[in-house]
């Protein structure tokens, strides 16, 4: 019996298993992280953010890390601050993805309910970067809000 043609067949589809298993499952875990690394607004760490404020149009709260995961209402003075509160905002810092981008240079930011934001976030890091984000209205799906980074830019 001559079994030249199924050798082919079994050699074709070792190659072919190959191919698909380095090209889909190995690697793929380290593509996924390099994608959502694309998105992230900030590559900042959460241990890296040691002020936060949360700008109102009427107010200002902020927030100044005081230790390993203390922290400390600065302004207004005299309120305690809930530090497990305040340690998940600063990890949702770095959370803040990129889902779509609306535009890139918007001359009226009032469409997007950016002209007068209900509310700004800053953060300061270790390495005296400011981070600010702008938080407008809510997209006509109304399942994201409109941002735009530090003042519109």
């Amino acid at each position: 019996m001559k079994f030249k043609g199924t050798k082919i067949l079994f050699l074709l589809f070792l190659v072919l298993g190959g191919y698909v298993y380095f090209a889909e499952f190995r690697g793929k875990d380290e593509r996924q992280k390099q994608e959502e690394a694309k998105k992230k607004v900030f590559p900042v760490e959460q241990k890296e953010i040691t002020e936060i404020s949360l700008i109102y149009p009427d107010r200002t709260i902020t927030g100044v890390k005081k230790g390993e995961k203390q922290w400390q209402i600065t302004s207004p003075s005299g309120i305690e601050a809930d530090s497990e509160e305040w340690e998940q905002l600063a990890s949702n810092i770095p959370g803040i993805l990129r889902e779509d981008t609306v535009a890139e240079k918007v001359q009226d930011l009032a469409q997007f309910g950016l002209k007068d934001p209900p509310v700004k976030v800053s953060a300061k890091t270790t390495d005296g970067k400011t981070l600010e984000v702008l938080f407008g209205a809510e997209n006509p799906k109304k399942t994201h809000n409109y941002a735009a980074l530090g003042g519109g830019t």
